[in-house]
């Protein structure tokens, strides 16, 4: 056992060490160093895979190898969490950033480009959007309104905006984003969202000769599920906004459930019924199948 495990090591610390150097690394290329026979990479690198150690970053292509690269030494992606929520034929999108300055960057672009979206507000590292399905919220199948019209946002560089969404429609259960950007946004959709949770694919459409790359992000059609929490409190203690942190909390870990923030709100100050004179709601994004 000691033995398999220190041969892991000295694998991992190859495939960082390649990976740091080139962004990637192949089988080949621990065969070369290591000289141990290319079946027995390949069995370390599934394993590894399955442990999460190790990404797939291009399949193999005909005589091109297939690129893997170490989680540990990987760029971490600025984008955290990007889901949808639908009710009818309206969609809200949140994005979910690891940079307050990435999400005042987008929020601003995504207003500059007008597109697909109706309205947009942050909150902190959550940018938080509204958009009409291009087709009346049917399934998507018959929609080509996203695809024929890739110029209905004008992106550049300024005064132009970097990033836009240009449409949305729905795919059976999925909820497709058409973003068309330039420069950093771009790299942010080809290299980074993939890694987001909630993103099912990335779907890269192509690129104009002016560099401008048109994409699709596609994430699950979920419900948004809000839960209001009032008078849990009694004469001997307790706290509403205690209850409803720990409920948020506690359904946050169910499968199929994101949660999105819990608010306080004011109540009616005539009544005087609790501490304040406030309540609390938690706001969730939930599965059709869970809901």
């Amino acid at each position: 056992m000691a033995g398999v495990i220190e041969k892991r090591r000295e694998l991992l610390d190859l495939m960082r060490e390649c990976t740091l150097k080139n962004g990637f690394f192949t089988v080949h290329d621990i065969e070369c160093v290591k000289n141990i026979p290319r079946s027995t990479i390949q069995d370390w690198i599934n394993r590894l895979m399955d442990e999460k150690c190790v990404l797939l970053k291009e399949e193999k292509r005909g005589r091109t190898p297939a690129k893997y690269m170490a989680r540990s030494v990987m760029l971490q992606s600025s984008c955290k969490r990007i889901f949808t929520t639908v009710d009818a034929d309206r969609v809200a999108i949140y994005h979910e950033c690891r940079s307050a300055g990435c999400a005042a960057f987008c929020t601003y672009h995504h207003s500059l480009a007008k597109g697909a979206v109706f309205g947009e507000h942050r909150e902190g590292m959550f940018l938080i959007e509204y958009a009409t399905l291009s087709n009346g919220g049917g399934d998507g199948s018959g929609d080509k309104i996203g695809k024929n019209k890739p110029d209905a946002v004008e992106i550049g560089s300024f005064p132009l905006s970097a990033v836009g969404i240009s449409a949305v429609r729905r795919e059976g259960d999925m909820i497709v984003q058409q973003i068309r950007c330039f420069g950093g946004p771009a790299y942010s959709l080809t290299e980074m969202m993939k890694t987001a949770e909630g993103v099912g694919e990335i779907r890269i459409c192509g690129s104009d000769s002016r560099g401008i790359v048109t994409g699709e992000i596609l994430t699950r059609a979920m419900k948004h599920l809000v839960i209001g929490i009032d008078d849990t409190d009694s004469k001997d203690g307790g706290a509403t906004f205690a209850l409803a942190l720990g409920l948020l909390q506690y359904l946050g870990k169910m499968n199929g459930v994101i949660p999105i923030s819990h608010r306080v709100v004011m109540l009616n100050p005539a009544l005087e019924c609790t501490a304040g004179n406030s309540c609390s709601f938690i706001e969730l994004a939930v599965l059709p199948e869970v809901a």
